[in-house]
């Protein structure tokens, strides 16, 4: 996806802070490809706080810019919506404390006017209160302006002489379910649609309607990867002599060894392993084993001996991260989450 950069309106700080609006150096015109250089990050020594609490910010050709994740615990929450690529800011009204340790922040310590990070092209969107606001990539988070947020959200006050830059939220926020559902289950997964599919198995082959998707191999049905992912509404592409198949967030390869499978999220490499039965190549088409499939799609099959069908299910669902911890020294931790599935009472889930 692409979105258009535009000239912004930022907070300008200089040696002299005034309240005008400031042009970005890097205004484009035309579409950006996600990942193109359009500003720079510089040291800068003044201190920002949101709420009464100091909160990371960097200096981006001149303006004060935060990262969005910063704003939970500061009177915000944050939603990432991976499906979406979309981060939403939302009032907090359970007020829970800042995870931000600004202690530790090379943006800000380390001397005013050293460049220390490009500003990259991003194709996450970002809203407050619904109301979209422009946001850049800096090191693999979002980063917006204060200024940006400042009609939407609350007022901005600039000290000369202590050098600060505080944000006050202006929304009186009443403490609502929502929210405090937020606050216990930083993970909740809603089922927002159901895809149903019937595979009508017979001796000449394996048909969708009236079209032929697979064949039988020695007693295992072996069903077309291409026609399978369409389907379900994945895009393919050959990538490394292998078929790769992917939607907004995850994706999978098989190998040329018709063996191995490889497993993406966001387009990045996370695990490797083996099919459980080699993948065939017939007639220019690659087809996979419906046991395999049912692993790397994540659909649910029914198989009706006396129809001889085979039934599948496959569920979308909405994922919303409120802030799960992030993890460095071990993949496993311990985390509170939240499914939501049509006609069923909600399920805690715990990982």
């Amino acid at each position: 996806m692409r979105r258009k950069s535009t000239a912004v309106l930022a907070l300008t700080l200089g040696s002299a802070f005034v309240f005008n609006p400031f042009v970005l150096s890097k205004v484009h015109s035309q579409e950006l490809n996600v990942g193109a250089v359009i500003g720079s990050v510089g040291s800068t020594d003044i201190r920002a706080f949101v709420n009464g609490a100091e909160i990371r910010s960097m200096n981006i050709d001149g303006n004060t810019a935060i990262f969005v994740e910063d704003l939970r615990g500061h009177g915000f929450d944050i939603a990432w919506e991976p499906v979406m690529r979309q981060v939403s800011i939302l009032p907090d009204s359970v007020k829970s404390l800042p995870s931000t340790d600004v202690s530790d922040n090379g943006l800000t310590r380390v001397g005013a006017g050293s460049i220390i990070a490009d500003v990259l092209a991003t194709d996450i969107r970002t809203f407050a209160l619904g109301n979209e606001v422009p946001s850049y990539n800096v090191g693999g988070k979002t980063a917006v302006f204060l200024q940006d947020l400042t009609p939407l959200l609350g007022s901005l006050d600039w000290n000369e002489k202590s050098r600060t830059v505080t944000f006050n939220e202006k929304i009186t926020t009443a403490l609502n379910p929502q929210a405090a559902r937020r606050a216990s289950y930083p993970l909740q997964v809603e089922q927002v649609s159901s895809k149903r599919l019937s595979i009508q198995f017979t001796d000449d082959g394996m048909f969708l309607e009236n079209n032929r998707i697979g064949f039988e191999q020695e007693g295992r049905a072996m069903l077309s990867l291409e026609k399978m992912a369409k389907l379900l509404n994945y895009q393919s592409e050959v990538a490394d002599n292998g078929l790769y198949m992917y939607n907004n967030t995850y994706g999978f390869q098989i190998a040329p060894n018709m063996e191995t499978e490889y497993l993406f999220w966001f387009n990045s490499k996370v695990s490797e392993g083996k099919l459980t039965f080699p993948a065939i190549e017939r007639d220019g088409e690659l087809y996979v084993s419906e046991y395999d499939l049912k692993q790397l799609f994540g659909y649910t099959g029914n198989w009706d001996s006396d129809k001889r069908r085979l039934d599948i299910d496959y569920a979308n669902f909405l994922v919303k991260d409120f802030g799960i911890s992030e993890h460095t020294d071990n993949y496993w931790y311990s985390m509170k989450g939240l499914l939501v599935v049509p006609n069923t009472m909600d399920c805690r889930i715990y990982h």
